[in-house]
């Protein structure tokens, strides 16, 4: 135990928010049901007091601050001695040890290819000549039944051939060598790591404006433009096409990138298919902002991609955020079906304390968007959300729809109460502006006498000298 753990432990009277105790919260119940039986194995625990605090832990019917104090837990183990601090501290060591050594065997379990190689490598130090040779056969056509082909499924090859290459060498000197094998496994991991670090360095730096030394990637990007075989490489082709639209907004490149992305969904751990569909989404985005629509088409197919592929929820739960946004892409796209069935069978997947406010929203978008008006303002009117630009796009949805239905006093009232709410929200300025400026023409266009051609013009300058006024286009419709 170091002694910075040591000054915690003793600096607490309970368990509640040590190593210990928040290591075995994150278990799942089989998890769990494992643990106690890897804690119960000899080979692991020979100590009675570790399993005695185990069964004081999981004896409690809920773990909190207050269930899991020091004397209690003492108590349960030494029952008949007087409490000593530093006697539980050694017990609650001993246990975290093992539970440490518990995740290292979760983790090893959940990777064949790293036991298997682990095994060659045992194999060859030992002079098992024969096992080793068959265990080499059938490590290669488990790394072939993976599906995974990424940075790490290439570093495994390499590894394999370097094992091989040792064997070999220890037996016999005239028999041919692998080094050119190792030599090209060597470099397309490297290649494929050195890529996605790189690309992972770069979308970091746009949040963090931190600069960094990106040494030998000019070396690496002229190789692979000399040896362009690489880029049949999913883990390199991939991050190559990763690099040049993160720094560059060449369309040629974003598209061999979502070719390739949609090609290769099963070939990279779903971490790692999340990110590359947000370095796509994010250059979209990028070109949306300057104005090329037509890449809403290709966004709308990544967030399709990534919600059927599970990527954009955790543990069950999709973010408020990215279900905005797959319904807000989906609207622009006319995709009305597809919509209300994202809706209703993703609405579960919300969290519990968002889920009415944010369906309902949606569902009100919707129905906008379709022109059933009284069914979307009958929700709006209802609808309480506790997010500022969404209330800003409710009130937004309902001046449009009391202005085509020529509801003037309701029009007039929100105006009121729009104006209002503005002032007393800590909007950001440029969306505080862009409201204002709508609410300002809006009014124009209730007293605008439709035969006054004169203030007709004069309301369309006004539209077009506006810089921040994100309802253009509806507004001059109005006019028409």
């Amino acid at each position: 135990m170091t002694n910075s753990d040591l000054k915690y432990y003793l600096s607490d009277v309970n368990m509640y928010s040590s190593k210990l105790i928040q290591s075995i919260l994150s278990f799942s119940p089989r998890e769990m049901k494992g643990f106690c039986q890897f804690v119960h194995s000899s080979f692991h625990n020979q100590h009675r007091d570790v399993l005695k605090l185990l069964e004081f832990i999981i004896s409690r019917n809920e773990i909190n601050p207050n269930s899991v104090l020091k004397k209690d837990a003492f108590a349960y183990v030494f029952p008949d001695d007087e409490f000593h601090n530093m006697r539980i501290i050694h017990v609650m060591s001993y246990l975290l040890k093992i539970v440490e050594s518990y995740l290292a065997y979760l983790n090893w379990q959940e990777n064949p290819v790293m036991e298997e190689l682990n095994l060659v490598r045992s194999l060859r130090k030992r002079d098992l000549g024969k096992s080793f040779k068959q265990k080499v056969k059938s490590f290669k056509k488990i790394q072939e039944k993976e599906p995974l082909r990424d940075a790490r499924f290439h570093y495994f090859r390499y590894q394999l051939e370097l094992e091989h290459y040792k064997f070999i060498s220890e037996q016999r000197r005239d028999i041919r060598s692998n080094l050119q094998e190792i030599s090209n496994g060597l470099n397309v991991f490297f290649i494929a790591e050195k890529l996605k670090q790189t690309c992972e360095i770069i979308s970091h730096n746009i949040v963090e404006k931190k600069e960094y030394e990106l040494e030998l990637l000019d070396e690496v990007l002229n190789y692979i433009e000399k040896k362009k075989k690489y880029l049949e490489i999913p883990a390199i082709g991939l991050y190559y096409y990763g690099y040049k639209i993160l720094t560059d907004i060449s369309a040629p490149d974003f598209f061999k990138f979502k070719d390739l992305l949609f090609e290769n969904q099963n070939a990279f751990p779903k971490e790692e298919i999340k990110d590359l569909h947000i370095i796509a989404i994010n250059f979209c985005i990028k070109q949306l902002n300057t104005g090329f629509t037509k890449f809403n088409k290709d966004l709308f197919e990544l967030y399709q991609s990534g919600l059927d592929s599970g990527i954009f929820m955790k543990n069950g739960i999709i973010s408020r955020f990215t279900f905005i946004n797959a319904v807000s892409l989906g609207l622009k796209m006319n995709a009305f079906e597809w919509v209300q069935e994202f809706i209703t069978v993703y609405k579960g997947n919300l969290d519990e304390k968002y889920r009415k406010s944010i369906f309902d929203y949606n569902q009100a978008k919707l129905y906008y968007e379709q022109k059933k008006y009284k069914e979307s303002m009958l929700i709006l009117i209802q609808t309480d959300v506790d997010d500022v630009l969404v209330n800003l796009d409710v009130k937004r949805m309902l001046l449009k729809m009391y202005y085509e239905l020529g509801e003037f006093e309701a029009l007039e009232a929100l105006i009121e109460s729009f104006r209002i709410y503005l002032a007393r929200k800590k909007v950001i300025g440029y969306h505080k502006t862009n409201y204002m400026n709508i609410l300002a023409i809006i009014k124009k266009l209730i007293y605008l006498d439709p035969k006054d051609e004169k203030e007709k013009q004069r309301i369309v300058e006004l539209i077009d000298s506006k810089e921040i006024l994100t309802e253009k286009t509806w507004l001059l419709a109005q006019l028409n």
